[in-house]
């Protein structure tokens, strides 16, 4: 009998529980619909963004005003200051026409439960006709679900958003627009300089003549070696990757008046850029005729005016128009978020004394350039088609290759060279005639020993001064033509295992492999015909 009596107040217990539950979850659903009469978007403000003719908002106590003046925003603060026209047309785009997610409560009786007492931005927009709309926005809803938001003189308060606090989210110094990098094509780059610390670490210059006439290493490398050196062009194109996009993160002050808080008075780096754009334009190939196009002409003269008008067009010629021009990166010091401040000074800009915040990654990509990196390692290249001998000093002996003329070829026109291009013989006679040591050799073999000879490649830079100036190979390359350069390679004592000195017309940059220029004088000396 107690154990039923016990089983039925455990029942009532767990009745009573289930009531309170109930209870409860009435009140939730009441209190919910309490806050959120509805959750239809709601129209808070209907203005035309064409007429409106001022903004005004306040974040962090800071408030900031725009005028529009004569189509353009200006800032009142500074009207001389280039504004972002773009975040104005998109505060614009988000305040004239502004739609609420849902009303949270009619009549708030504490606005700091919504942070509205506070509010995190207050923005105030004008007509041309005086009318104001006032937007307060409070706290966020949550990561992506927007903000507490109310109108003015009315405690309703609304879920807006996120758009709308992101449109007015910036500061006077973000408001200011960026006059964007020029635009630079890679392979259009002609010279480049690099200074740090007031020293010139790297120079080179793009020689379009010798480009023109078939120079594969066109680039000229002057700093930081004593005499010139002839550049990678393939290594030259991917450095220049660093300037085909540039982007600006923001412009801190645009007047660049105090360059000194930038670090800019005495820049510790500056990039010298030359580079050339080109346009098509048309010309005309002829005199142009005054066609008469007189509405009361008749069928027939129309007609006639079509005809030469489309005459004229057919013989207009598209002609490239090349302008050259020069930027000059000046960098300074690093902000707190770890950029660089620069300045950019080039051609036409409206404001070269801007102070500009760049990602560090960026100029990183400028300055740390190795200059060995760029340099042609080919030590000896001399085209053979421009060798009249080579005169080899080594193991106390001298060989020498040499290139003449084949007196048995015979001259031809040039529609002679096109017929016999087009008749293959067996018997073709070879331009040139090869001799080593002064005894005739094949063709084959003399090439295949030249090309070894001139393959011998640099491995790095000099690091130590050595007394020993011996030479213990010496290679004198005499061309066939007055106008090319002769060359005189000497291979010199530097450790005495892995490296030689390699000097270049008296020169001395750079380290060669010693094992392998040995196995390559071995095999000039142990060349034989076969």
């Amino acid at each position: 009998m107690a154990r039923k009596k016990k089983k039925a107040g455990t029942l009532i217990i767990l009745l009573g529980v289930l009531l309170l539950m109930i209870l409860l979850y009435c009140l939730v659903i009441n209190k919910k619909e309490e806050e959120e009469v509805t959750e239809d978007a709601i129209t808070l403000t209907t203005l035309e963004s064409d007429r409106i003719t001022e903004i005004s908002y306040t974040k962090n106590g800071t408030t900031l005003t725009y005028k529009k003046t004569d189509n353009t925003w200006l800032d009142q603060s500074d009207t001389k200051a280039p504004v972002n026209q773009d975040y104005i047309t998109n505060m614009l785009g988000n305040i004239s026409n502004l739609l609420a997610d849902k009303i949270v409560v009619e009549e708030a009786e504490d606005l700091d439960e919504y942070g509205l007492d506070k509010p995190t931005l207050v923005v105030t927009v004008t007509s041309d006709d005086n009318t104001k709309v006032e937007l307060t926005i409070g706290d966020s809803l949550g990561v992506g679900s927007g903000y507490y938001a109310k109108l003015a003189d009315k405690n309703t308060v609304y879920a807006v958003s996120e758009g709308i606090y992101s449109a007015f989210n910036h500061t006077q110094t973000e408001m200011i627009s960026i006059e964007e990098f020029p635009v630079i094509t890679t392979t259009n780059i002609t010279n480049i300089s690099v200074t740090k610390d007031n020293n010139p670490i790297f120079k080179a210059d793009y020689d379009q003549s010798a480009a023109d006439a078939g120079e594969y290493n066109a680039w000229n490398i002057s700093k930081p070696y004593k005499t010139i050196q002839k550049g990678n062009p393939t290594n030259f194109d991917s450095y220049f990757e660093s300037y085909s996009s540039v982007s600006l993160s923001e412009c801190v002050d645009y007047k660049g008046s105090d360059l000194s808080k930038y670090g800019l008075d005495n820049p510790s780096a500056i990039i010298d850029l030359s580079y050339y754009t080109e346009t098509t334009e048309n010309s005309a190939n002829m005199e142009e005729d005054s066609v008469s196009t007189d509405m009361t002409s008749d069928t027939s003269t129309t007609s006639t005016s079509g005809e030469e008008a489309s005459t004229n067009e057919e013989k207009q010629e598209a002609t490239t128009v090349r302008t050259d021009h020069k930027v000059k990166i000046l960098v300074g010091d690093k902000n707190d978020d770890g950029e660089y401040y620069i300045q950019v000074k080039a051609d036409g800009r409206e404001y070269e004394n801007a102070v500009y915040t760049i990602a560090t990654s960026a100029i990183d990509a400028m300055l740390d350039i190795n200059p060995y990196d760029y340099v042609n390692n080919l030590v000896q290249l001399v085209d053979i088609t421009s060798l009249d001998h080579l005169t080899v000093q080594a193991n106390g002996k001298t060989y020498t290759l040499a290139v003449t003329p084949n007196p048995d070829k015979k001259t031809e026109t040039k529609d002679e060279a096109d017929d016999s291009q087009d008749s293959v013989s067996s018997d073709e006679v070879s331009d040139s005639l090869y001799y080593y040591n002064g005894n005739k050799v094949e063709e084959k073999e003399f090439k295949n020993l030249y090309q070894d000879l001139i393959g011998i490649t640099t491995v790095g830079e000099i690091k130590k001064e050595v007394s020993d100036s011996t030479p213990v190979y010496e290679f004198d390359f005499t061309r066939n033509s007055d106008s090319l350069e002769e060359l005189h390679v000497s291979y010199l004592p530097y450790d005495g295992v892995n490296f030689y000195r390699v000097s270049i017309n008296g020169e001395e940059n750079f380290l060669v492999e010693k094992a392998a220029v040995d196995k390559i004088i071995k095999e000039l000396t142990e060349f034989t015909s076969k």
